[in-house]
């Protein structure tokens, strides 16, 4: 008898996507289910309040910020994804001041965490150049 696949376990996530987050959450931290799942509902929040058309590559940088945020491992002190400047910036297609505003969400517990910070920097380059700032 055949058993019926979850819909997280045929989600395909974005390659360059995975590997930015495994740079800097190894699976120990954060299994590829977890991931997989988080980045699932990422899409979902972008979907609903992303409006202007993104590159590939943008998208992925935003799931990657997005993923981070949906699984509570980062905030912003200033308002929320769906509030943020980013994607007022984002909807009337203004992706250089997007790309500068992701690092309004690099806090956890209330203070600037130097991992987030980095990661936010890497998920900038992948947003506004189209690759990766590591091998």
């Amino acid at each position: 008898m055949l058993q019926k696949a979850s819909v997280e376990s045929l989600y395909e996530p974005p390659a360059n996507c995975v590997a930015l987050t495994r740079y800097f959450y190894p699976p120990s931290e954060r299994s590829d289910e977890k991931l997989f799942g988080q980045l699932q509902r990422a899409e979902a929040a972008i979907d609903r309040v992303v409006t202007h058309p993104l590159q590939s590559h943008q998208r992925e940088a935003l799931l990657c910020l997005v993923s981070d945020l949906r699984a509570g491992l980062a905030s912003s002190p200033v308002s929320t994804f769906e509030k943020s400047f980013l994607v007022k910036a984002l909807n009337k297609g203004m992706f250089q001041i997007a790309a500068a505003e992701f690092h309004q969400f690099c806090y956890a517990e209330g203070k600037v965490q130097t991992r987030l910070w980095e990661k936010r920097k890497a998920e900038q380059y992948l947003f506004s150049r189209g690759e990766l700032l590591f091998p």
